[in-house]
């Protein structure tokens, strides 16, 4: 625990640096480098599975979807940022994977191949959308995709400060016994805390539409699906037989264990904002 502390204060640490100094850019630099390490260790583990992902050719085009995403945005491309970039990459990625593959594997390389993508890249890339949404602030995007970010991760510290107290019930046993419905309540509830807080704390940074009973009903939708998507993660490397993802960030394990709660907060953030705002 006290490793993890430490680590995750040094990751906000670089965080904040890197916006403070590079802003968006330096924003988006973080999301290009977290996805290609996270769809990296996916690939690991859907090869332990049995699968034979095109891991090199998966991480390539992932990190050239996230790009294409971000120049887009940046551009004033917004509304058709993300499906353009599905749109050319998607095609690419099955294509290079069939042009290398006999039809009796097609099903063993391509299937994880894609799982990998849609997992990580297309799902992360919902945070550059994010930091440049239309109609804000270029440091109001920023703040917003933070703010998302932070959310969700606050879910994960309550339902482990919480869940190891007082959690009794098993909440998903087959996909990971420790979690327990009393840590995902505590989970969620910190979740709406923090999604309450952060924009009296930041108010000249919030937009002016992220109101008080936005950010609760947010806080609330983006602490349970943080809950799910770490539940993805759990399961991905209970099939694999791992405990970790990775070993690169000491205390937490990988890039996929410090994005896993993320995978589906970033395309809920962002549908619910780019409506509500």
């Amino acid at each position: 625990m006290k490793q993890r502390t430490i680590t995750t204060i040094v990751l906000w640490a670089i965080i904040i640096g890197m916006l403070l100094i590079f802003r968006v850019y330096g924003g988006l630099a973080l999301i290009l480098i977290l996805s290609a390490l996270a769809q990296f260790e996916t690939y690991g583990l859907l090869a332990r599975t049995g699968g034979e992902p095109r891991t090199m050719e998966g991480v390539i085009i992932g990190s050239l979807f996230v790009i294409v995403v971000a120049v887009f945005s940046l551009c004033g491309v917004h509304g058709a940022a993300y499906p353009a970039a599905l749109g050319i990459f998607l095609p690419i990625l099955v294509t290079v994977v069939m042009l290398q593959t006999p039809v009796h594997q097609l099903a063993r390389r391509l299937f994880p191949t894609l799982t990998g993508f849609l997992l990580v890249p297309a799902c992360l890339a919902f945070f550059a959308l994010l930091s440049t949404l239309p109609g804000v602030e270029p440091a109001q995007g920023l703040f917003l995709a933070v703010w998302v970010v932070a959310v969700a991760k606050f879910s994960d510290v309550g339902a482990l400060l919480i869940g190891s107290r007082i959690g009794r019930h098993p909440m998903a046993p087959a996909y990971s016994p420790k979690k327990t419905i009393e840590g995902a309540i505590g989970g969620v509830a910190t979740s709406m805390v923090v999604a309450c807080i952060l924009p009296l704390i930041f108010g000249s940074l919030a937009p002016e539409g992220l109101s008080f009973i936005l950010c609760l009903f947010l806080g609330a939708l983006l602490g349970a699906v943080a809950i799910v998507s770490d539940l993805l993660g759990s399961a991905l490397k209970r099939i694999a037989k791992v405990k970790d993802s990775g070993n690169r960030i000491p205390g937490i394990g990988g890039g996929l264990d410090l994005v896993d709660s993320l995978l589906f907060t970033g395309p809920l953030g962002y549908a619910v904002l780019s409506i509500a705002l």
